[in-house]
């Protein structure tokens, strides 16, 4: 049997190794990064990349001013535009209502614009055969949701955060004849 001060120190050094066994396994996990990519085509355009770990994004996001951001981080939406959050967890339930459907169909000239929803993903898609641009914006269902779980006119930002990063992949892909535009998430530092 150990002595009272034993235990103790048996207690503590067992506390302590678990806690770094949790931090070393912690700090294994892969990280979640978003990219952006913007390649002109001329010199005018420019090249842009910028990659950043979604966990970054939200320590920016947390250090905005109040009166922007709540305490908890969550986005304050005014109704200074007419539209309110409510108004919006409103349509999106109707949405999410209705399965798979299309939200907006239309086709103008040489212009066809869509906005779905397809299972799990809120899609967008413009193309213009004109210009040969395309845009493709594919926002999974968890994300806005994340997003609308906000109270009165907020947005939670961090909860939309923490669904991104369980996100792989193209989330915005834009082709337009001057540039391209990709917005990605990954477990890659760099592209």
């Amino acid at each position: 049997m150990l002595h009272p001060r034993s235990q103790v120190f048996a207690s503590v050094v067992a506390v302590v190794g678990v806690a770094l066994l949790s931090a070393a396994a912690e700090a294994q996990e892969p990280q979640s990064w978003i990219h952006v990519q913007i390649v002109g085509t001329d010199s005018a355009e420019g090249n842009l990349a910028l990659n950043l770990p979604l966990s970054a994004v939200a320590a920016v996001v947390s250090m905005a001013p109040q009166g922007i951001v709540d305490s908890e981080g969550r986005l304050l939406v005014a109704e200074e535009h007419g539209l309110s959050v409510t108004y919006i967890r409103q349509m999106w339930r109707g949405i999410t209502d209705a399965g798979d459907v299309d939200l907006v169909a239309m086709q103008h000239e040489d212009q066809t614009v869509r906005v779905s929803r397809d299972g799990d993903q809120m899609q967008v898609r413009v193309d213009n055969t004109e210009n040969d641009e395309t845009v493709h914006i594919d926002v999974p269902v968890v994300v806005v949701d994340a997003l609308l779980s906000g109270d009165g006119d907020t947005l939670n930002i961090p909860a939309a955060i923490e669904e991104l990063g369980q996100l792989r992949g193209d989330v915005v892909r834009v082709t337009e004849a001057a540039r391209q535009i990709r917005v990605w998430i990954d477990e890659q530092s760099v592209q």
